[in-house]
């Protein structure tokens, strides 16, 4: 029996870049996700985290950069747009 069709469940990042490693291996990988994706870089109901403050550790950064060709920079530009003041209180 051949193994042609690989199912990842759950779209966060790690999600997304399993089903990219996947597809190195597989003739078809399905992602299963309850949310639609947006358009824009918004928040999604089933990320409750996004107002965390969140890094991109630079092996992380090395390992999307080979996976997907151009994504850290875009995400980077995408943050220094979005960047909220911190306060204090």
């Amino acid at each position: 029996m051949t193994n042609n069709h690989a199912i990842v469940i759950g779209g966060s990042m790690a999600g997304l870049v399993v089903a990219r490693i996947l597809s190195d291996r597989f003739l078809a990988v399905t992602l299963i996700e309850r949310d639609q994706f947006p358009e824009k870089a918004i928040p999604r109901k089933g990320t409750p985290q996004f107002r965390h403050i969140h890094v991109l550790l630079l092996q992380a950064q090395i390992i999307l950069e080979k996976l997907f060709p151009g994504l850290p920079k875009e995400m980077i530009a995408i943050s220094h747009k979005r960047r909220l003041p911190l306060s204090r209180h």
